[in-house]
């Protein structure tokens, strides 16, 4: 398994949002084979790796997790996909302070996903954009 490229993004950097400071990381693997290699670090026992994939920190504080993705795989609706993933774990962490792992709290108002979503989107296209993996 290669070493990916890996930039950090913050999807409260816009927005009115009451914690300041979360962040997750984007991990860019050449190829789809190494992001399931990665995968099946995480998670030896299942047997059908996906091609990109959220990993929530589940940690008390502000790096709520990370999106791994590949160059070969690199659509826009592979990265909203993940980007849903994570903002469900983003806005859980800003309604409670934790990722809860793979339990999400949800909130009522639907539109809050849709801002971190947006957020996350962008910051994560912004990024590619900047080191030259979009062009």
């Amino acid at each position: 398994m290669k070493t990916p490229i890996a930039f950090k993004i913050r999807p409260d950097k816009r927005g009115k949002w009451k914690r300041k400071g979360a962040y997750m990381m984007i991990l860019v693997y050449p190829t789809i084979r190494d992001v399931k290699a990665a995968y099946k670090k995480l998670y030896p026992g299942d047997k059908d790796p996906p091609v990109a994939f959220w990993h929530t920190a589940n940690i008390n504080g502000p790096e709520i997790g990370f999106i791994v993705l590949a160059l070969t795989r690199l659509g826009i609706d592979v990265i909203a996909h993940e980007s849903v993933h994570a903002a469900f774990s983003f806005v859980t962490w800003q309604m409670t302070g934790r990722t809860w792992g793979r339990k999400v709290q949800i909130s009522h108002n639907g539109e809050k996903i849709c801002q971190a979503t947006g957020n996350i989107t962008r910051e994560i296209t912004m990024n590619l954009f900047r080191l030259k993996i979009w062009k």
